[in-house]
């Protein structure tokens, strides 16, 4: 999916960059294709692939308060967790593992959105991240 997507650049950001001499689309755009849920859950001990997920998961963590947090882990428990622990175990080649993983998620997805915003609904909590950093 090809998408414009219009952020602002924090300081640090572009600061970091220009010191490396990185182009700020290549890094953003670099990170968004190392994310890949089917190999977070079939990839043995890959620290960079746990850090770029940590990176989502812990800006959902601050946005999900313990009532949504405890609804969407049961669900994921209930139509996720189980599935994916019996292709793991499954004995399978990886990439074969990572494709069945990618299905089950594929499934799974619609629903489990469809009850994140429910629950964000009747609670009357919106997802919008907003920071801002003021600069000296």
């Amino acid at each position: 999916m090809l998408t414009e997507i219009k952020i602002e650049l924090p300081y640090d950001f572009e600061i970091i960059c220009l010191v490396f001499a990185l182009n700020p689309a290549d890094v953003l755009q670099d990170y968004v294709n190392r994310i890949s849920l089917p190999r977070l859950f079939t990839a043995e001990n890959d620290p960079l692939l746990r850090s770029d997920m940590q990176i989502i998961l812990s800006r959902t963590e601050s946005q999900d308060p313990t009532i949504i947090d405890k609804k969407i882990s049961k669900f994921q428990k209930d139509n996720i967790q189980s599935q994916i622990s019996e292709i793991l175990k499954s004995g399978l080649p990886e990439a074969e593992q990572e494709n069945m993983c990618r299905q089950v998620l594929r499934k799974a997805c619609l629903e489990l959105i469809q009850l994140r915003k429910k629950i964000r609904s009747v609670s009357g909590i919106s997802f919008n991240i907003v920071e801002t950093v003021e600069h000296n």
